[in-house]
């Protein structure tokens, strides 16, 4: 193959801004809209059907551990723990994939908003409210803790 004499030019361009996540928080959509949130604040987060999962959601669809979330280095990343209906991001199947601040996820037959700002209010983690979305949520996360 010979050389090519081409070089690529380099665009003046400041680095791309890069957001730094600590806290997070993921509401159930109902019918299109956003349920009540669960704020969660931990290095890692695993949601599924088991009653010792981090985030424990009753959907006959969603495994024992469907999936988890953590945070490294100021990124929020999903990974699928081998489910049976495996795990979406923005209706794209995923093994693993960073999250976007809204992306949403599809657990079984669950959809979950993710928002990697925290809300206005710096409330604790709410543990089952009492609404029908997450009647069997169960927060462990270190805030809660």
């Amino acid at each position: 193959m010979p050389d090519d004499p081409r070089t690529t030019e380099a665009l003046s361009q400041p680095p791309p801004t890069r957001a730094t996540v600590r806290e997070c928080r993921l509401t159930r959509l109902d019918h299109g809209r956003d349920d009540e949130p669960f704020l969660f604040a931990a290095e890692r987060m695993v949601i599924g059907a088991d009653p010792t999962a981090d985030l424990v959601i009753a959907d006959p669809a969603m495994s024992k551990f469907h999936c988890e979330i953590r945070i490294s280095d100021g990124a929020a990343v999903v990974r699928d723990l081998g489910s049976r209906n495996g795990t979406r991001v923005d209706r794209v199947p995923i093994l693993e994939a960073p999250l976007r601040d809204g992306a949403v996820l599809a657990l079984g037959r669950t959809e979950l908003r993710f928002i990697s700002a925290p809300a206005r209010s710096r409330s604790r983690c709410r543990r089952a409210s009492g609404s029908a979305a997450w009647s069997a949520a169960r927060c462990r996360c270190a805030r809660c803790s």
